[in-house]
């Protein structure tokens, strides 16, 4: 018996799994689909997807590991500022 599990966590992730074609041919490889998402489960119903659909809590980030991630990002971003285009400007915004 083959499984697969799909985690849906956003609307990009909704639009590339549910609104291709990616459910119908899952299902002609795998026995049994099972989605994790953090959407609804109400938001699957119109789409008839014969899959088990598992709601996942939202995560809610504190503001300390918001501000630790961000001055990561930032870190990361001034260290390879030579030579990138990019980079320069998003640091500016």
């Amino acid at each position: 018996m083959k499984k697969l599990g799909v985690v849906i966590t956003d609307g990009v992730g909704f639009r590339n799994f549910i609104l291709s074609d990616f459910i119908s041919e899952a299902k002609n490889n795998f026995d049994t689909i099972v989605i994790y998402s953090c959407i609804p489960a109400s938001a699957f119903q119109k789409y008839n997807l014969d899959c088990k659909i598992v709601e996942l809590d939202q995560y809610k980030e504190k503001f300390i590991t918001c501000f630790f991630r961000k001055a990561k990002e930032v870190a990361h971003l001034q260290l390879h500022k030579k030579n990138n285009f990019g980079i320069p400007i998003k640091i500016k915004s």
